[in-house]
């Protein structure tokens, strides 16, 4: 039986392995990797979905570097296009990856200000700790 080609667009054997189809390059798990890709299962957890709403909840859904006028805040009171963000990364601290200590809610662009390390962890921190008490 033959059928159209979506590779190459002639008509080939069903079984016909067409050489314009692009091989798949699979590079076997280094560590690095294995972390990653607990990272990502993680971060589709249903552990990890309960304890962001938690924090948002405890962080009133506001980015928190925004409502102290921090770090070239546009508008202090946003709570649009927020996440909540490890203060110490996953792939440095695995053990702090649920700790209400370590998690902040924070707006888009201090979130990226953050993970540059523009926004000094111990800011974050100290802003953590207020949020506690």
């Amino acid at each position: 039986m033959n059928k159209s080609c979506v590779y190459c667009g002639r008509i080939h054997d069903i079984k016909f392995e067409c050489p314009f189809k692009q091989k798949r390059n699979r590079k076997p798990i280094d560590k690095d990797d294995e972390l990653s890709l607990k990272i990502r299962a993680f971060r589709s957890s249903r552990a990890w979905t309960l304890k962001a709403v938690e924090i948002q909840k405890r962080d009133l859904h506001m980015c928190q570097v925004c409502i102290r006028n921090l770090y070239h805040t546009i508008n202090q009171y946003t709570y649009e296009g927020t996440s909540v963000h490890h203060i110490i990364p996953l792939a440095m601290d695995w053990d702090k990856r649920l700790s209400n200590d370590n998690l902040i809610v924070l707006c888009n662009q201090h979130h990226s200000y953050a993970e540059r390390g523009l926004i000094p962890a111990s800011l974050l921190r100290d802003i953590v700790r207020e949020r506690e008490k």
